[in-house]
């Protein structure tokens, strides 16, 4: 008996030790909300205990670091609430749900998001059914908690898979099994005594809103949804729920900046995801369809950059990719880009080209992570024309090195190049100050 009670007292204060640190992060999340929200954000205990998994995540990502300094709660958390906050707002629709949503935005130097595609967004939330309603507000939390020990813990019991680093990737591997790993998960599986499949569309792989909105990889970014489409797996309704699940996402994406309504979603970042879905509707339609050449010329032509500019169709593409992911939207700042352009030398301008290029085909290499980032820091510490010098033909060097990498064995194929130590700002003033290319 006493052999025995030792072992049994010592999992006894393991599981003491476990569940203090869990009302710990628990309060902490309560007192987080009923400061920032108030009475003005729905929230269960059950979703509260499943962010809460958060609190021990070591992993921030970078996103505008230059823009703002850390907090005393992982980022995570004031982006999931933030998503579930702006999903209820979407949901209600009501002008004064409109003006909470766009609160954040009213001192940014870019357009608010205007009241009319407000609208086109609540239709989108609002004609879901409740059970894909739900699967959205969970998704909004379960988002965040992906790379904390408590979900690969869960996750490595139930898949026999190395879990990615990455954390889209990682609700892509875990969406099959999303209501063995996720409590949250669980419980609208069995309030709607389905088998969670909705978390496989929500969480569909390699299919990532924003990557598409960057243009950050190649046509390998569509291939999930073309196939999709192609072989009717994918119906109409899996597609609309898929991009309410992204319209979310983006709304909170900033929301470790400013918590309470959406600091992202303006209207140019509506202009390009709804561009997006445009090319998405054409490619449901046709999955022979290439998304990415109408995407590119109508980011260019929102710059006023075209061919009657004395640019051919690969350069008008290639400054399109570059509004893309550095999330320039005015004719001014076209200019500002083509002069930038214009003043890199031959070989730098071809090897750019020639990258877009190689990005409207399939590749077998997958989409590099956070450039975006790398990119949105680098204006925030300097401006558009030095990015352009020095950061691009980083960025090219980088995509070399990986690509090399990847002919010797180094890298696999499929573990994306990822810049999102290299996005934090201290790494981005040291790449600001040294010359071009950057990497050799």
């Amino acid at each position: 008996m006493k052999t025995l009670l030792k072992p049994l007292l010592l999992l006894l204060l393991i599981l003491t030790g476990w569940q203090a640190q869990a009302n710990e992060a628990i309060d902490l999340i309560r007192e987080y909300i009923r400061v920032t929200y108030g009475k003005d954000l729905n929230i269960t205990s059950s979703q509260i205990e499943q962010l809460s998994w958060v609190m021990d995540n070591p992993v921030a990502t970078p996103e505008m670091s230059a823009d703002r300094l850390p907090s005393d709660i992982h980022w995570e958390i004031p982006r999931a609430l933030s998503r579930l906050y702006s999903l209820q707002l979407l949901k209600s629709g009501t002008e004064k749900d409109y003006d909470a949503f766009i609160l954040p935005q009213k001192d940014l130097a870019v357009p608010v998001l205007s009241l009319q595609h407000f609208n086109q967004l609540s239709g989108l939330i609002r004609g879901l059914d409740e059970e894909s309603y739900e699967t959205l507000a969970a998704a909004a939390l379960i988002s965040a908690v992906t790379l904390s020990p408590t979900a690969r813990e869960r996750a490595s019991v139930v898949l026999d898979t190395k879990l990615p680093e990455d954390s889209t990737r990682f609700l892509a591997v875990t969406a099959d099994k999303a209501t063995s790993i996720y409590p949250l998960a669980k419980e609208i599986a069995r309030k709607y005594r389905s088998d969670g499949h909705k978390f496989t569309i929500v969480f569909l792989s390699d299919s990532h809103l924003r990557h598409m909105m960057y243009n950050e990889g190649s046509l390998n970014m569509y291939s999930t949804l073309k196939e999709g489409f192609r072989s009717g797996k994918l119906k109409p309704g899996d597609l609309s729920l898929w991009y309410a699940y992204w319209v979310d996402n983006i709304a909170g994406f900033r929301g470790h900046v400013s918590a309470k309504g959406s600091l992202y979603l303006t209207e140019n970042t509506f202009r390009a995801m709804n561009q997006i879905k445009v090319e998405l509707d054409k490619l449901q339609k046709d999955p022979d369809f290439n998304p990415i050449p109408a995407y590119l010329t109508a980011r260019a032509q929102w710059l006023k950059l075209s061919n009657d500019k004395g640019l051919s169709t690969q350069e008008v593409e290639a400054l399109g990719a570059l509004a893309a992911m550095m999330r320039l939207f005015t004719p001014e700042e076209g200019s500002l880009l083509l002069k930038a352009f214009s003043t890199l030398p031959k070989e730098q301008k071809k090897r750019w080209v020639d990258h877009v290029q190689s990005q409207l085909q399939t590749t077998d290499y997958a989409t590099p992570t956070y450039a975006p980032a790398l990119m949105a820091n680098a204006l925030i510490l300097s401006n558009l024309a030095e990015t352009v010098e020095k950061v691009l033909p980083f960025y090219l060097s980088a995509l070399d090195v990986a690509a090399l990498a990847r002919k010797t064995g180094e890298l696999p194929k499929s573990t994306p190049l990822s810049f999102r130590v290299l996005a934090n700002d201290k790494q981005v003033k040291i790449i600001l100050k040294s010359a071009p290319p950057g990497i050799e």
